[in-house]
C-alpha cells in the first residue's frame, strides 16, 4: 500500500479518483499530502452551543479544552483509496494534539469531523479556512469489496454538520476535563507558592531571633562573668582586710 506522491494525487483528482468539494487548489497539495482546513462548525467540550465560525471567523481552544471541529472541505475517496489524519506541525509545536480514527475509508463521503485537544497551558486560535490537518492517502492498487457506506452500521458518510450525539458524547465522555485539571494545577501551584513565600519568611523571621538571642545570651554570658569576677574579687578583698 503505497503513499501517494504529488503528482500521483494530482492525476488521482484529475481523473475524479479522489474529489473535494470545493475542489483542491494546487497550493494544497504537498509532496505526500493534502491540506484540509478548518470549517464552519465547532463545538467546544465545555462549552453549550456550537461554534458557527463562517460569523465568528475565529475559534479560540482554551488550555486543556477538548474541541469538535469540522473541515471545510468535503471529502469523497474512491473504493481503490484509503487515507489516514494528521495535524498540521504548526499547531502540533503549539501544543494542540488531534483525536482521530486511524484513516479514512475506502468509499466515504462527506466532511470530516475532527477532535482537537489544547495540551498547551495557552490558549490557541485557529481562523476559519486556516490550514488544520493533512491526509496522506494510500493506494491499494484495486478496488474494496465493500467501500465504506454499503453497510447500514456506516453512519458517518455524508455526514456534513456537528450532530447531537457527537455533542452528547463529548459532554458525557470527556470526563474530568483537563481544562479544569489544569485551572486546579494552577491553583495548586500558586497555592505552594504563598506557602513557600510563608516559609521562608518563618526562616528569615526564626533566623533573626536567633541571632537576636545569641546576642543576647552573649550579653547574658558576659554579665555573669562579670559579677561572678566582681564576688570573687570582694571576697578576696574581704579575707584580705579581716584575717
Amino acid at each position: 500500500m503505497a503513499v501517494m506522491s504529488d503528482v500521483a494525487l494530482r492525476q488521482t483528482f484529475a481523473s475524479g479518483g479522489i474529489e473535494l468539494d470545493p475542489p483542491a487548489r494546487l497550493e494544497w497539495i504537498k509532496v505526500s499530502s493534502l491540506d484540509l482546513h478548518l470549517g464552519p462548525e465547532a463545538f467546544l467540550g465545555t462549552g453549550t452551543d456550537i461554534v458557527e465560525l463562517v460569523e465568528k471567523r475565529l475559534l479560540t481552544i482554551p488550555p486543556g479544552e477538548l474541541a469538535l471541529v469540522t473541515t471545510l472541505e468535503k471529502v469523497r475517496v474512491g473504493s481503490r483509496y484509503a487515507a489516514q489524519i494528521g495535524l498540521r506541525s504548526a499547531f502540533a509545536r503549539k501544543g494542540l494534539d488531534l483525536l482521530a480514527g486511524p484513516q479514512i475509508d475506502p468509499g466515504f463521503r462527506g466532511r470530516l469531523h475532527v477532535a482537537l485537544v489544547n495540551l498547551s497551558p495557552r490558549e490557541i486560535a485557529i481562523a476559519y479556512g486556516e490550514p488544520l490537518v493533512t491526509l496522506v492517502f494510500h493506494d491499494l492498487g484495486a478496488d474494496v469489496g465493500q467501500p465504506y457506506g454499503a453497510r447500514a452500521g456506516d453512519e458517518y458518510q455524508e455526514q456534513d454538520k456537528i450532530t447531537g450525539g457527537e455533542i452528547d458524547d463529548i459532554r458525557q465522555h470527556r470526563g474530568y476535563a483537563l481544562r479544569e485539571v489544569i485551572r486546579e494545577m494552577a491553583t495548586l501551584s500558586a497555592n505552594v507558592g504563598e506557602l513557600k513565600t510563608s516559609v521562608d519568611g518563618y526562616i528569615k523571621t526564626t533566623a533573626a531571633i536567633l541571632k537576636r538571642s545569641d546576642s543576647y545570651l552573649r550579653i547574658f554570658i558576659s554579665t555573669i562573668g562579670a559579677l561572678v569576677a566582681a564576688m570573687i574579687a570582694l571576697v578576696v578583698w574581704a579575707i584580705a582586710t579581716h584575717p
